[in-house]
């Protein structure tokens, strides 16, 4: 069914049965936000919980101190390209100055972001991705080959010929469909070790102690298993 000439700002709607009358949809907005910038509701912190709104799986509750992805920061993310673009703004009057030039022009930061989603967002290999966990190194590379003869493997990291970090896996990019998913293969004992590094690798503690003691650990099971 197709409904058409839809009209909120009476509240009614137009069906296939007729004009009908609808309640609004829209809440009344609080006098104190009234002349609230857009940037507020990104970056401000309405609850009082140290967590920016945007961040916030509550915004509104200061007893649920939760981001939404522990690991990203959107809010910083928005004041990063937001600092990138405005570093132009100078540059920009320079070469206007020296070219004379009639129209200058920085773009926006929701602009930028369309921007880098319409150019790059294709070109992210692991936007999906699967892991397969065996027992022991020799099954990690069987599952590779097997892996290839079912898929069109678009590129492949072997971390077992060259670690990274103490980090021991294979990575296959592999197409279904024209998209790419990443295939993870490693040990039960390597994934253990590598959610703890993992953790402390975003929490910004690669040099930590406890991080170089996982690295070793890793090196260990690797003899072990290989």
């Amino acid at each position: 069914m197709r409904y058409k000439n839809v009209r909120v700002k009476n509240h009614r709607m137009r069906t296939r049965k007729g004009l009908v009358r609808r309640k609004s949809h829209i809440r009344k907005i609080p006098k104190k936000w009234k002349g609230i910038k857009n940037e507020l509701f990104i970056h401000g912190d309405f609850d009082k919980d140290r967590v920016p709104n945007i961040d916030d799986v509550s915004p509104f509750d200061s007893t649920r101190s939760v981001m939404v992805e522990p690991s990203v920061s959107m809010s910083k993310e928005f004041k990063k390209v937001d600092k990138h673009r405005k570093s132009y703004n100078k540059l920009v009057d320079h070469v206007q100055k020296k070219t004379g030039a009639q129209l200058v022009r920085v773009k926006g930061t929701f602009s930028t972001l369309g921007k880098l989603r319409r150019r790059h967002l294709h070109k992210v290999e692991d936007m999906g991705g699967v892991m397969v966990v065996v027992d022991k190194e020799k099954h990690v590379h069987k599952k590779a080959n097997q892996v290839r003869k079912k898929f069109v493997v678009k590129s492949e990291d072997n971390y077992y010929k060259k670690s990274k970090a103490g980090y021991y896996a294979r990575h296959l990019t592999v197409l279904h469909k024209g998209k790419p998913i990443e295939v993870q293969i490693k040990t039960k004992r390597q994934k253990v070790i590598q959610d703890r590094m993992h953790k402390l690798y975003k929490e910004g503690k690669t040099h930590t102690r406890e991080y170089k003691k996982l690295k070793q650990k890793a090196r260990e099971v690797r003899r072990l298993e290989s």
